[in-house]
C-alpha cells in the first residue's frame, strides 16, 4: 500500500518525477539481472 501512496504522491507533483522514477527503477532491475546471470 505504501508504494501506491508513493506512486500518486510523484504523480501529483508532476509527470517528470514519475518518467524519472521509472527510468530509476528498470536500471535497478536490468542491474540485477546483469548480477544475477553471472
Amino acid at each position: 500500500m505504501m508504494l501506491l501512496k508513493k506512486a500518486k504522491g510523484a504523480s501529483l507533483n508532476g509527470k517528470m518525477i514519475d518518467a524519472a522514477s521509472a527510468r530509476m527503477a528498470e536500471n535497478v532491475v536490468k542491474m540485477d539481472q546483469l548480477i544475477n546471470s553471472k
